[in-house]
């Protein structure tokens, strides 16, 4: 599909959606640093890339780079050659860790969702020997929490094993989609362990995303924000 092709179907699909969207093609002998460019100069707050290489390969790297010189949010759509994001019905959600991506997600889910009729599974994994009661309060809590996130009946799993990136990628073999967070190493951004091994061993699409950098203004900001003496240097 050539580049007049490709930019067509997408502006066509995001009219038929309702949206308004704008068409942008330029010329650059360095694809990312025009990107980081372009994402800069027109204050996106959000990004889509893709991504049809193990996450843990060399190519991939540079995209991971690429990502943690960009502050607003991201998402990137691992998948083999021909997958048609319009066409999955099915999405997996692993929930766990404390990560600022919950936002983004549920923002991504809410429009795909809205668009057409899909499944989702919100998926926890706590550790191997958890009592039945453990386990329920957490499959509450994942309830509770799956409710918040996405505008359909959701349905939750809650299994127990030590190896968490396993037990997502079984999982992951019986569905068409799986959305992730960004991995969160060191203040970078990273596609991490869970999606390489999906890569690897299942033939599911993965979504992964991440919230906007925040820059030391943001940082600043809040602390000053902070009840007490914590903020009282910042001028």
């Amino acid at each position: 599909m050539g580049i007049r092709d490709s930019h067509g179907q997408a502006l066509t699909s995001s009219l038929f959606r309702g949206h308004t969207p704008e068409a942008l093609v330029t010329i650059a002998d360095a694809p990312f640093e025009e990107i980081k460019r372009v994402a800069k100069a027109r204050r996106c707050e959000s990004l889509l890339l893709g991504l049809s290489e193990d996450p843990a390969s060399p190519s991939a790297q540079l995209l991971e780079d690429l990502i943690n010189h960009i502050e607003c949010q991201v998402a990137i759509l691992h998948a083999r050659v021909g997958f048609d994001l319009d066409d999955a019905t099915d999405f997996l959600v692993p929930v766990g860790g404390r990560g600022r991506h919950h936002h983004t997600r549920a923002r991504l889910l809410g429009s795909l969702f809205r668009s057409k009729n899909r499944t989702v599974t919100y998926f926890a994994v706590v550790p191997a020997g958890s009592s039945d009661s453990a386990i329920r309060r957490r499959k509450r809590s994942l309830d509770r929490f799956a409710r918040q996130e996405v505008p359909v009946q959701a349905k939750t799993l809650v299994v127990a094993s030590d190896d968490v990136v396993m037990a997502i990628t079984e999982e992951a073999k019986g569905h068409q989609v799986v959305v992730l967070g960004l991995a969160n190493l060191g203040g970078r951004r990273s596609f991490g362990k869970v999606a390489s091994r999906i890569a690897r061993e299942t033939d599911c699409a993965t979504i992964m995303v991440g919230a906007e950098i925040e820059t030391t203004q943001q940082v600043m900001h809040g602390l000053k924000r902070l009840p007490g003496t914590i903020g009282q240097g910042f001028g």
